[in-house]
């Protein structure tokens, strides 16, 4: 009877149990309090997860409070860095960050990220996936890209890997293939600098590349970084191994390498998120080529997490290899993306 009786408490109690919900607390500029599971703040975006409802995402500026018996790892514009857990201060629009070393007063709008120390793999993975097809009936003319990029990040390092692939066949004319991939180890250091390994692979039918592989490193330093924008400067030195399709020769060249990041974002509804990349590689083993690549991505969220994105590239080489030497290619395509996490 006795075990009957505490078996029957258990499914009575286990209910209540599964129920407990984490007591982080949010206050908003309007009054409002929410209380639930505060999962992460990044690009402006604070993503929480209310008692017994889905996730939602609040505009940080709209927050005046917060507190969490959770640890939690801020970081500020200025790069600085902050562990513990989360006090209500006395006054809004400040956060209170309580650890070993004791209580620091911020302010909110200074905080660009914070992260649960304890978080889930999938819940520091985020990208996108992207898809385009267009096809002329007149020219018998088809053309289809696809692509996709995530982003893992840790507590003070990133893993990034981006690849796309774009294809076009004509009537009487031959088809054209452009394809790349990159993956990339970014370590974040104090005071908003960076340091970053890197590898980028490319196939260009327009150039006459049959393949392009690079392996560097960068060292740089984050400008601008806020909850709307952010611009990191890099320059570091690089190896390429390369053939193009009329010339027999594998070349094997030394680079130096100057690049700009700007990432600019909108995530209150409707989501926009513009981002730019520009490369310029001088070369040093071959003096006097210089390379650039500059890409260049816009997205407007047409529904929760589809986007419609038009985004471009042009590629430049001053002195290509080969007998048919093509100095430029570029490009625009539009596509439907989905973003995750």
């Amino acid at each position: 009877m006795r075990r009957k009786l505490c078996l029957v408490f258990l499914l009575v109690l286990a209910p209540s149990l599964m129920m407990a919900q984490r007591a982080d607390i949010v206050i908003l500029r309007n009054g409002d309090k929410l209380t639930g599971e505060i999962r992460k703040l990044d690009r402006g975006m604070l993503e929480f997860k209310p008692d017994r409802m889905s996730v939602i995402l609040i505009d940080w500026v709209r927050v005046v409070f917060l507190s969490t018996e959770y640890q939690f790892d801020l970081e500020l514009e200025s790069g600085e860095r902050h562990i513990g857990t989360l006090e209500k201060a006395e006054e809004e629009g400040k956060l209170v960050v309580v650890s070993d070393g004791g209580r620091k007063v911020l302010d909110v709008l200074s905080v660009v990220r914070i992260n649960p120390l304890a978080k889930k793999f999938w819940n520091r993975l985020r990208g996108y996936l992207d898809a385009g097809l267009s096809f002329q009936r007149a020219q018998e003319k088809l053309e289809w890209k696809l692509g996709g990029k995530a982003t893992y990040r840790g507590e003070k390092w990133t893993i990034q890997t981006e690849v796309s692939s774009y294809f076009s066949r004509q009537k009487n004319v031959e088809g054209t293939t452009r394809n790349d991939g990159a993956m990339a180890y970014q370590r974040i250091l104090n005071n908003r600098w960076t340091a970053m390994l890197l590898t980028i692979h490319e196939q260009n039918d327009e150039l006459n590349l049959d393949y392009r592989a690079l392996i560097g490193g960068t060292f740089g330093r984050f400008l601008v970084q806020n909850n709307r924008n952010f611009l990191v400067v890099s320059v570091g030195l690089t190896g390429t191994r390369e053939k193009y399709s009329d010339s027999e020769d594998i070349g094997y060249n030394a680079e130096a390498l100057l690049s700009i990041w700007y990432e600019a974002f909108k995530y209150s509804s409707p989501r926009l998120n513009f981002a730019a990349i520009f490369n310029v590689f001088p070369g040093i083993t071959s003096w006097g080529r210089v390379r650039t690549n500059l890409s260049a991505r816009l997205s407007f969220e047409v529904f929760r997490d589809f986007f419609f994105t038009l985004d471009g590239f042009h590629n430049f080489d001053s002195r290509p290899p080969g007998e048919l030497a093509v100095k430029h290619d570029y490009g625009i395509n539009t596509s439907i993306s989905w973003s995750f996490n």
